[in-house]
């Protein structure tokens, strides 16, 4: 840690103040809690993984850049404001699943699907594993955490199963090209 306070359980990461759980963070971020790649003057983040430039107040988001603001559950934001479940959009407010509310009408629906979120305790976590487009034996968590088909599956992991064996490849490199 370099140019940081107040960072706890944070590694190879710069310009931290008041952080906790983060890691890889190279721009200035603070009140910062589990994020990942994420800084560039961004504050009030929380499960975020690359996101910043200018990011405030984000809650489980992944690519969210450019001065977005109030953003919960949302995707590849570019400058946003008030969004909730979004994915793709660029300079947009007040929407919930890409759909765009007045001010009154996004408030009322956030809080009740947040309410529904909570009382099913899927709201205050980042994504489920189970959403994942990757199966558990074909990300990096495998190296590090073998798990069996069974027990990957029982933990609520995808698994992929190949339809075709791989084969190895071979490939003649000659001693002088």
């Amino acid at each position: 840690l370099y140019n940081s306070k107040s960072a706890h359980d944070c590694y190879d990461s710069i310009g931290l103040e008041d952080a906790r759980y983060c890691q890889n963070i190279f721009l200035p971020i603070k009140d910062a809690y589990d994020c990942t790649f994420t800084g560039d003057n961004s504050t009030l983040c929380y499960h975020t993984m690359e996101a910043g430039f200018g990011l405030y107040n984000a809650k489980f988001t992944i690519f969210s850049l450019d001065g977005s603001m109030n953003v919960e559950y949302c995707q590849y934001m570019k400058g946003g404001k008030d969004l909730f479940g979004c994915v793709g959009l660029h300079k947009q407010e007040n929407c919930i699943f890409n759909k765009r509310y007045t001010v009154h009408e996004y408030e009322q629906l956030r809080d009740r699907i947040i309410a529904h979120m909570k009382e099913t305790w899927e709201y205050g976590e980042f994504y489920p594993a189970n959403l994942s487009a990757f199966g558990y034996n074909e990300a990096i968590t495998d190296v590090f955490f073998q798990l069996t088909r069974e027990q990957a599956v029982a933990q609520g992991f995808n698994w992929y199963d190949s339809e075709k064996p791989v084969k190895p490849s071979s490939y003649f490199v000659p001693d002088n090209i």
